[in-house]
């Protein structure tokens, strides 16, 4: 991960910061950092790329009214354990994609269309004894299933 991404690791840190007090932080710092690469990437020193992800993590913390002193001291920690234990379980699995997941312990890389993760899932649900539901042309497309009302 930090040799593809040399913040990575830091990012992951804050991350889990903000997911200690909060999901949607979390989840919200998640999306902000991949849309916005861009903006750690181009700070000249991986210093000027940490204190970067540091100020997006604070104004995450912000946006969702968390204990702003517990999320500066959590940040300036940066204990990475849980991060450096995940890197080694993922890498024990086989794991070198991201995204990757498991479905009915079928490894799965990289982005799959909606057909594709379609075809995935209702493989599983077969194998686990239930019938696949049926697709409209237009949802195995790629477009958007009707809703029921």
């Amino acid at each position: 991960m930090a040799e593809i991404h040399p913040w990575a690791t830091h990012a992951a840190v804050n991350a889990n910061c903000l997911a200690a007090q909060d999901k949607d932080a979390y989840w919200g710092f998640a999306d902000y950092i991949h849309a916005n690469q861009a903006d750690v990437n181009s700070e000249k020193s991986h210093d000027g790329q940490f204190a970067a992800l540091d100020r997006m993590a604070q104004a995450q913390g912000q946006k969702h009214n968390l204990d702003g002193a517990k999320l500066l001291a959590c940040i300036k920690a940066q204990q990475d354990d849980n991060v450096k234990a995940s890197v080694h379980e993922a890498e024990a699995l086989g794991v070198e994609a991201t995204p990757t997941m498991f479905v009915n312990g079928e490894k799965v890389d990289g982005a799959l269309s909606i057909s594709e993760l379609r075809a995935v899932l209702d493989r599983a649900l077969v194998q686990a004894g239930v019938p696949a539901p049926m697709h409209s042309a237009t949802a195995s497309a790629g477009g958007s299933q009707p809703t029921s009302k």
